[in-house]
Parts: C-alpha cells; sequence; structure tokens
C-alpha cells in the first residue's frame, strides 16, 4: 500500500494525495502501452543545453478513479550526439510524482548498458523540442 513508501517518495507526492483506493503496481497498460518498473520516460530539456531529464519508473499507482500516476526517480541524460543519451544520477536523489495525463512523452524506454558500464537510453520515436 501506498502508505508503506519510504519517507522520501512520500515527500514526491502532492500535499493533498488521496490514499482512499490507491493500488501500487509493478506494470500497467495504458492505451495499448506497458509501463513497468524501470523503464524511463522524458521529464524535461535541461536548461540552455541539449540534455535530458529522465524520470525511472520507480512506483506506479492506480487510484480510484482509476488514474495512473508514477513516482519518478530522476537522472540526467547526458547527450551524446551519437543519437543516445548517457544517464547519470543527479547529485541529490530526487523523486518526482507525475500524472500519465501530464507526462509530456507517453513512450517509456528501456535503458542499455554499454561496453563501458555506461547506462544510456536512445529515443526510438520522437526528437524532444522543448
Amino acid at each position: 500500500m501506498p502508505a508503506q513508501l519510504p519517507e522520501e517518495k512520500l515527500r514526491a507526492l502532492p500535499s493533498d494525495f488521496n490514499f482512499d483506493g490507491v493500488e501500487t503496481l509493478d506494470s500497467i497498460t495504458v492505451k495499448s502501452t506497458c509501463y513497468r518498473k524501470g523503464l524511463y520516460v522524458v521529464l524535461a530539456k535541461e536548461e540552455e543545453t541539449t540534455n535530458l531529464i529522465f524520470g525511472e519508473i520507480d512506483t506506479i499507482l492506480l487510484d480510484a478513479e482509476n488514474k495512473v500516476s508514477f513516482i519518478l526517480k530522476e537522472k540526467l541524460g547526458i547527450n551524446s550526439f551519437n543519437g543516445y543519451y548517457k544517464l547519470q544520477d543527479i547529485h541529490k536523489l530526487k523523486y518526482q510524482h507525475v500524472l500519465h495525463q501530464n507526462l509530456i512523452d507517453y513512450y517509456p524506454l528501456p535503458a542499455y548498458t554499454t561496453l563501458h558500464r555506461d547506462e544510456c537510453i536512445t529515443l526510438k520515436h520522437s526528437n524532444v523540442l522543448m
């Protein structure tokens, strides 16, 4: 149950978040798109750079009205200018709560690991213009 979430994840939720009837899930399919823990979504473009902020799906929440939301662990995606983004942890671990309907890009992305043990993401479907 959401009340058993660690404090740092609870802090990401809005103060008026209603826990009544909320389920935590490992995966969910919304409009034929499957979301699961460990996949990434684009959250924003970093100011004055071509880098992106990604959110790793940590927790999926389904409320009593069937609204889907996510608790996401933020990571910085450094643009390689070779078609991929190298993921880096943000200095201070930060979680963010986002409603599915507010995602700027609905397609979740897997990360892959290079021979140099870098975790990377390739945008397979879009270019982010923000």
